[in-house]
């Protein structure tokens, strides 16, 4: 009898504190919504303010074996959590029209509503040499650029 009693008042404690007015949930999600809003613009400021402290590098990381990538893209990996990107950069190596080119830029543009983005690779003289849309990113920012050349990835400020 004790147990049922208390599982009656423990029931019933929750289900008085879980109750809700109409029209709570809608001020609850606005809330989360503009708070995760704010966080994430909070969090394409940062990368962008802390991208642009690195201007030349100090350490080369190898990645691959025709892959190094500078202590800016290390931070850009790391911190927004793109590592993909390294990888499709290198994928593209692959291809000859490609890979013939001595200096590479590509560039990275994010619809961040849509989270869909497209990367191009040029030769720097805006001659196209790959595009690719990527249907889903989490990737922080609207846009990044990034050189290859010599086998090394770099940010354009650590050219």
């Amino acid at each position: 009898m004790k147990e049922y009693l208390f599982s009656l008042i423990f029931t019933f404690h929750f289900m008085s504190i879980d109750k809700k007015e109409p029209g709570e949930n809608k001020t609850s999600e606005n809330k989360n919504t503009s708070e995760s809003e704010n966080n994430e613009q909070k969090l394409r400021n940062e990368i962008r303010n802390e991208l642009s402290y690195f201007i030349g590098t100090e350490k080369y990381y190898k990645v691959y074996p025709n892959l190094i990538i500078t202590d800016g893209i290390k931070f850009l990996a790391e911190r927004a959590e793109c590592f993909w990107l390294i990888d499709l950069v290198y994928s593209y190596q692959s291809l000859a029209k490609v890979k013939k080119e001595p200096f590479q830029v590509y560039e990275l543009d994010v619809d961040l509503n849509t989270q869909m983005a497209k990367m191009v690779c040029s030769d720097g003289n805006d001659n196209i040499l790959q595009t690719q849309i990527i249907p889903f990113t989490t990737f922080p920012l609207e846009s990044i650029k990034l050189y290859f050349t010599d086998g090394i990835l770099l940010l354009p400020s650590e050219y």
